[in-house]
């Protein structure tokens, strides 16, 4: 029976690539579920299907077996009640910052001025305003994710869905990021899962880290992070998130 406070709900899912005469299975009875107003990431080896799930999930890639079910309802189609951050911000180069943060709302079809308020708020909210007018080019990579991340939260979607969204960022506006997306989080209280190959990014930022097996992936182990929230960077240098992150590169590396 499925649980009320579960946003995601994976049942045993397969998905296999077609490849010359023989499937490429990249993931292999994959079940777990992500509670409401969870934050979750998920870690695994290379090619082993982190960003498929992500697809699968937003409903722009089948399942070749099993059951995904978001908010209830099962993924058939295009999930159209979330958003969702890639590793590259993917902005239009010659829209300016709330243009590019309104584009959803155009695809959508809604009424541009309904979202104006909004999207003049979400800016503020990560730190840009007064960049309102600039284009991409004259953004730095942490302010063009910003730029992403409102993007994704304009419709106010419930369940937020991030491939790597700090992979190509330095080491400092990484860090800066998480505390952002930290803040975000808090503050909109959405339920997040979130790719990434960082142990210390997955410890520092969730709730629950699910680590992956090698291809075809399975869910190797599920980690409950207990460490007290609000967090700030210096839980980094803590014995007990040590720890989680030496717990889940023992796993990795198994």
């Amino acid at each position: 029976m499925a649980d009320a406070r579960n946003v995601i709900e994976y049942d045993r899912v397969r998905k296999a690539y077609v490849q010359g005469k023989a499937p490429l299975l990249a993931v292999e009875e994959m079940s777990f579920a992500v509670r409401d107003q969870e934050f979750t990431s998920i870690l695994g080896p290379s090619g082993c299907g982190k960003s498929t799930l992500l697809k699968i999930t937003a409903g722009i890639m089948p399942v070749s077996g099993g059951t995904v079910h978001v908010n209830g309802r099962p993924v058939t189609e295009p999930v159209s009640d979330l958003g969702m951050v890639f590793q590259n911000p993917i902005l239009i180069k010659w829209r300016n910052v709330v243009d590019n943060v309104l584009l959803p709302v155009e695809i959508l079809r809604h009424r541009r001025r309904d979202y104006l308020d909004r999207a003049l708020d979400l800016i503020r909210l990560v730190g840009l305003q007064g960049f309102e007018d600039r284009l991409p080019g004259e953004l730095s990579g942490g302010m063009q994710q910003r730029v992403s991340i409102c993007r994704a939260l304009i419709t106010d979607p419930p369940l937020l869905l991030m491939d790597e969204p700090f992979g190509a960022l330095d080491a400092l506006t990484r860090e800066d990021m998480n505390l952002e997306l930290l803040r975000i989080w808090e503050a909109r209280k959405k339920t997040v899962l979130f790719v990434t190959h960082s142990i210390p990014e997955a410890v520092f930022l969730s709730d629950k880290v699910i680590v992956l097996s090698p291809r075809p992936s399975r869910v190797a182990r599920l980690f409950e992070v207990e460490i007290p929230r609000p967090r700030e960077l210096s839980v980094r240098y803590t014995k007990e998130f040590g720890e989680y992150c030496g717990s889940i590169r023992a796993e990795i590396k198994r």
